[in-house]
Formats: structure tokens, sequence, C-alpha cells
């Protein structure tokens, strides 16, 4: 069905469209097909027969009237309103657009028909959708100069910046495997939750720099120095490329400042990392991972929440929005 009005995806609920707004009727507003306000003539139906077994597979709804009328302008954009006709004894699920999985979230397939007498060979094109995908970090190390040769990969926190004269950054990877060269990433924002050190200031900024590992490095075994077993770092402390491609460069794919003077806010700071992402899943460079690091490592340490804090409103997550 076509909803009745916009809604608000943060407020929407059975009795609310948006905060403090209700439903005339509970569980949604909706025009049917006919145009009869809360009317049973949908704009497309199939049918689940209660015998059969849920297959993994999509199933097909037409809504080519409903797009046509949002997007000839006949009626506002409110999306869709989906529904049982009746609602008892018959509780299904599908997989949500944030399910984690290309291949299983909701997508809508549209064709446009073109007619133009100068491109007489092409009778249709497919218009591109923009999705959009997150990503919770598959791996985090810490990296401790004080303790050059210990494996951190499973601390609830990652840190970076310095304190009595030692420094502390941090490797991270994301599985990026279900994207691929015909995959156009238009945006892509790492999103890391500060937390430490509660109710401190600190002497200097902490200025958050991402950079792009030189090479693969193993989880089991990464550290301030070596990025495998019995595998040495060429540089103490990690090897990179900058933005620029100078290697151990000075130039960061992203970056944000903490000012010395700001206190932990428990919120999520954002890096964005487009370029790098666009990289990766291009194939002009393997998929490396990120280094962060503080571009000065004096005064100055932090803490943000690791993978394994627990506590998934708080874990590094890579934000993508993207083009198929």
């Amino acid at each position: 069905y076509r909803p009745a009005s916009s809604w608000n995806t943060s407020y929407v609920s059975w009795n609310k469209r948006d905060k403090n707004v209700a439903w005339k009727n509970a569980g949604g507003d909706w025009y049917d097909k006919n145009g009869v306000l809360q009317g049973s003539t949908p704009y497309a139906t199939f049918t689940i027969r209660g015998s059969a077994f849920p297959d993994n597979r999509y199933y097909e709804l037409d809504v080519t009237e409903l797009v046509k009328e949002y997007t000839s302008g006949k009626y506002e954009n409110t999306g869709f309103l989906i529904k049982a006709r009746n609602e008892n004894n018959n509780y299904i699920a599908f997989y949500s657009n944030e399910c984690g999985k290309e291949t299983q979230k909701p997508s809508l397939n549209i064709t446009k028909k073109v007619s133009s007498e100068n491109i007489p060979v092409v009778p249709e094109i497919i218009e591109k959708i923009t999705l959009n995908a997150t990503l919770t970090g598959a791996i985090d190390n810490r990296l401790r100069e004080a303790s050059p040769d210990a494996v951190y990969q499973d601390s609830t926190f990652i840190d970076l910046g310095g304190i009595n004269d030692a420094g502390y950054r941090d490797m991270m990877g994301f599985d990026l495997s279900e994207f691929n060269n015909t995959t156009e990433v238009t945006s892509a924002n790492l999103f890391l939750y500060w937390y430490y050190p509660a109710g401190n200031t600190r002497p200097d900024d902490t200025i958050v720099e991402v950079y792009k590992p030189a090479s693969s490095w193993n989880t089991s075994y990464v550290s301030w120095n070596k990025k495998d077993k019995n595998v040495a770092w060429k540089n103490p402390g990690g090897d990179w490329y900058d933005k620029n491609g100078v290697s151990q460069g000075d130039t960061p794919y992203a970056s944000i400042t903490l000012k010395g003077s700001e206190l932990p806010d428990n919120k999520y700071y954002e890096l964005d990392v487009t370029e790098l992402v666009k990289e990766y899943v291009s194939g002009k460079y393997e998929n490396t991972g990120v280094l962060i690091k503080a571009r000065t490592e004096n005064n100055n340490y932090i803490a943000f929440y690791s993978i394994e804090c627990g506590i998934e409103t708080q874990k590094p997550k890579l934000q993508l929005e993207y083009l198929i």
C-alpha cells in the first residue's frame, strides 16, 4: 500500500508516524491502488501458503504502478507499507536492510524505458540504485610501544596518542568481500566511539589520522614490532602509505582533531575514508584495513571502544553508501 503521509524512521511505530505525531489509524494510514483510504486493493500482492516452508530466496512484488506515481510527481514518495491481508496465525519474516548480507537485503529493481532519435539502438536502461551498508570491524588490534612484542587482539578498547613517553596505535580491518569493482562507492565513513580519559582533559590535542597499512597483517600476531609471526615491520609501530602513496608519509586519508581541552562525550566521531575504501573495492590495492594513529604521540592519550567491547552501539563501524 501507499503510506498516506511521510514518516520518520527514527520515531515511526505502530501508534506514531513521527515524534509526538500519531497515525490516524493505529498500525498506519495508507491508500490502496484505487486511492481509497485504508482500502483493501493493494498495489501488489502474493500469497505464501501456510503449508510452504521458508526457502531462503527472494519473492517479487510488482510495484510498477506505485513507483510510476512517485516518479511522475503524482504523489509524494512516502515509500511502502507492507502488511498481510489478515493478521492471525500467519507470522513470517524477511531480511531487512540491516541484515549485513547484500544478497539478502530488500532490493528495488527499476527498468526505465527511453526513446530518443539520437539513441535508437538503446531500448531501455537500468537505473542505478543507491544502497547503504553498515559493517562492524571484523578485527582490531592495539599496538603499544611500551610493550612492543605484546599482542593485544582482545582488548575492549583501542587507543592512540602518547603518555609517559610511549606511543599507542591501532590496526583495524573490515570485510569488503561482498563488494567488487562493479560497485560504485559514493561515501564511506569510519565511526569510533570516544570514551576515555573520562572526565579529564589532556595537555595536548589529539589529531586522529587514518593511513593504509603497507601490507597485510595477522591479528593473532601483530604488535608494535611485528606484523605476523616472526615477521617484523620495517618500521616499529607499523608500515603505512599515506593518501599520496608515500611510504610513512604524513598526508592521511582522513583526520579529525580532538582538542586537549575537550572531555570524552561518549559518542561516535566520524572519519571520511571514502577514497581509501574506493581503492580497496575497485581492486586498485589489496584490502589491508586501516592504521590509526595520532599525528603526535605525547601527552594526548585517548581511547575508543573496540569490536570486543560487547555493546553494539559503541563498536567501531564502517558505513557505506554505494550504487548498483
